[in-house]
């Protein structure tokens, strides 16, 4: 190569920057830059691009939603369904100790049976008292009743003596 001869006034930095030759280093640089974006473009152009977003919340429903709760305080023997799960109506979701409402239904369950006996003995007092008999026996079970009629007739025998 022949060097290039010029006058000095001719130069101009700009000029002198344009001749210049460039360092190799420079040049390999800028192409592995173009590489690097250009393959980038490439990929984001053809690449799958999955949308997911990582974020935790209660999903509601906006209607039907009902609340379990139970009148009594009991303990819970078993859970028959899973929080979420779906339930059909009739179902049975939980079971619950009951030894304590066992005992309530069987004092319960005695109070009425000695409840209804006293309104058959009533009945059947009034019954006597209507029909003048009595109608009932010196068992242990109409006792009382059977006192009450004897007092009513000697109540009225007595009114019927005084009324004279």
């Amino acid at each position: 190569m022949k060097p290039i001869i010029q006058n000095i006034d001719e130069m101009k930095d700009s000029r002198e920057m344009l001749e210049s030759k460039h360092h190799p280093f420079t040049t390999i640089f800028i192409y592995i830059l173009l590489l690097i974006f250009l393959s980038a473009f490439i990929w984001c152009w053809f690449a799958e691009k999955k949308i997911v977003v990582d974020v935790q919340g209660v999903v509601r429903p906006n209607e039907n939603i009902h609340k379990v709760s139970n009148l009594l305080g009991s303990k819970v023997l078993s859970v028959n369904f899973k929080n979420g799960d779906k339930v059909e109506k009739g179902k049975i979701l939980y079971t619950l100790e009951h030894k304590e409402l066992d005992v309530q239904k069987s004092s319960l369950d005695k109070s009425k049976k000695d409840l209804e006996k006293e309104i058959s003995n009533l009945e059947k007092l009034k019954k006597s008292i209507s029909d003048n008999k009595n109608y009932f026996t010196d068992s242990k079970d109409e006792k009382e009743y059977y006192n009450k009629y004897l007092s009513y007739e000697k109540s009225k025998k007595t009114l019927t003596i005084i009324k004279r």
